[in-house]
């Protein structure tokens, strides 16, 4: 497709829906609202009520689009700059992306499928592991696995076992190549970036994977932006991965709940991956939603690779300049360009996000040690200078005596200290299967009356979402400290 081509297949339903509610049309169909302000609505969202229609004869059906339609032709728009066989678009959010993923796993035969996405070449036991080795359902998944993954898995009626990273945080490829030996597993499960920006070795994931006739779905929530940031060199879609999650509100300027599912290689089927999707999402998905996707797509698509760049460069010199007042950054091997994860010169993490927010800053989490902040491609100068000068303030004056060498939340080796479910400390002992403990009656007790209890449903701050204990995990005195050091007051176990 040309440029031109892909852009008017982008704009396409937009301008439909556009002329529709400029006609003044009389709608006897959903939504109940029909278009019409009433008392009480905001101003604010008129406009998007006037652009909130249904499944027409000119709007299509996001899961099942017609040929020749305006959203078929705006999928095939997205598989072309992504370079994909197919990329499948959802207002469920990366939730209902990761369902469908996992369901297209679970149905894959390795026997009848084409080859997996093997285009890519890259130059103690971390493996935790629960039931029998023989064939079922089953993935091998990274800890560090956002809660909507376990609940994909047990919707599947599969279980999973566990690789568990380093101290730092990276996760050995060797460690998955071991696994995989006994083939025991439908695919590996990733989380790459994560919620702090850290970004893993996906290539040499991939190639382990792959070496292992096993596909690797990553779950990119965090990352839509790397796929036109300096060509797409950190993106999982250009590293190999198979199935890829993106979920485009988080980093770009789309509305809450738009995201994208990639497939490549034999998962690049477009067909298949609309019906897996319909499977986990509603059938009544949001036009404004479908509507922001496809512009926001068109937007970086024209102008991506330059604001990212921008960002980068905003943020490089953001970071410096709070390096320099005695923050801790991470010391990742491969870092988002575009995140910034700090922790204050005094440790307290929870105290400089509410100063911040004071000073009309709002940062989108604090672990109690550090402060993550997710920047957006339409922010400058302003707004990055907005942060240094507050931040400038902050150390005057909450941190003013205190030694920065003295930073009371750094870790044994003298680096950066991470919420305990990102670097999980401890291997929790398994009871029953994923499956089996999210089924069971349950109950809601304090965290100390949980030790020794078996965990019903994944145990996880939020945000960032990453359990500290796994539906079937028992919950010991180390979880149980972990999960307060944490913020979570009780949690669900079986009866």
């Amino acid at each position: 497709m040309t440029k031109d081509e892909i852009i008017g297949a982008l704009t396409a339903l937009s301008r439909q829906i556009e002329d529709y509610a400029a006609s003044g049309a009389v709608r006897f169909h959903m939504p109940g609202h029909a278009g019409v302000a009433f008392d009480k609505l905001p101003d604010a969202l008129i406009p998007a009520y006037k652009l909130d229609v249904t499944e027409l004869d000119f709007s299509d059906n996001l899961y099942d689009p017609s040929e020749g339609g305006p959203i078929k032709s705006a999928c095939r728009a997205l598989a072309a700059i992504y370079g994909t066989g197919a990329t499948v678009p959802t207002t469920g959010g990366a939730t209902a992306a990761l369902f469908a993923a996992i369901a297209a796993a679970v149905s894959h035969d390795p026997e009848r499928a084409a080859p997996l996405s093997c285009d890519v070449t890259r130059q103690g036991s971390n493996i935790a592991s629960c039931g029998s080795k023989k064939r079922g359902v089953k993935f091998l998944c990274a800890r560090g696995i956002h809660k909507s993954a376990v609940y994909a898995m047990a919707a599947a009626s599969a279980d999973a076992d566990f690789i568990y990273p380093d101290e730092s945080g990276e996760y050995s490829s060797s460690d998955f190549a071991a696994a995989l030996k006994d083939g025991a597993y439908n695919a590996v499960i990733i989380t790459s970036p994560d919620y702090y920006g850290h970004i893993q070795d996906v290539a040499l994931i991939a190639s382990v994977c792959h070496d292992a006739g096993v596909p690797l779905i990553c779950d990119a929530a965090h990352g839509a932006h790397l796929d036109f940031y300096e060509g797409g060199r950190l993106s999982p879609v250009k590293n190999g991965a198979d199935l890829t999650i993106s979920s485009l509100h988080k980093t770009l300027p789309a509305m809450t709940g738009a995201a994208l599912l990639h497939g490549t290689g034999c998962f690049g089927n477009f067909d298949m991956l609309c019906r897996r999707m319909a499977r986990s999402a509603s059938t009544s998905p949001s036009y404004p939603i479908i509507l922001s996707i496809f512009s926001s797509v068109a937007f970086m698509y024209e102008n991506g690779a330059r604001l990212t760049g921008e960002l980068a460069r905003h943020v490089d010199y953001a970071k410096n300049e709070l390096r320099a007042l005695g923050f801790l950054l991470p010391g990742h091997k491969i870092s988002d360009p575009c995140r910034i994860t700090i922790s204050p010169p005094d440790g307290d993490g929870r105290a400089y996000y509410n100063y911040l927010s004071q000073k009309g800053i709002m940062c989108e989490f604090t672990d109690g040690h550090n402060v993550v902040m997710i920047p957006s491609v339409l922010h400058g100068e302003r707004e990055f200078e907005a942060l240094i000068s507050a931040s400038c303030d902050y150390v005057r004056g909450a941190g003013a005596g205190k030694d920065k060498e003295e930073h009371k939340h750094k870790n044994k080796n003298g680096g950066q200290q991470f919420s305990p479910c990102v670097h999980v400390k401890t291997r929790p002992k398994r009871a029953m299967s994923l499956s089996d403990a999210l089924l069971c009656e349950f109950e809601t007790v304090k965290i100390k009356d949980a030790i020794g209890r078996v965990c019903a449903e994944p145990a996880a701050p939020y945000p960032p979402g990453v359990p500290i204990l796994m539906p079937g995990e028992v919950c010991g005195e180390e979880e149980a400290e972990m999960l307060m050091e944490s913020g979570v007051e009780s949690i669900c176990v079986t009866l």
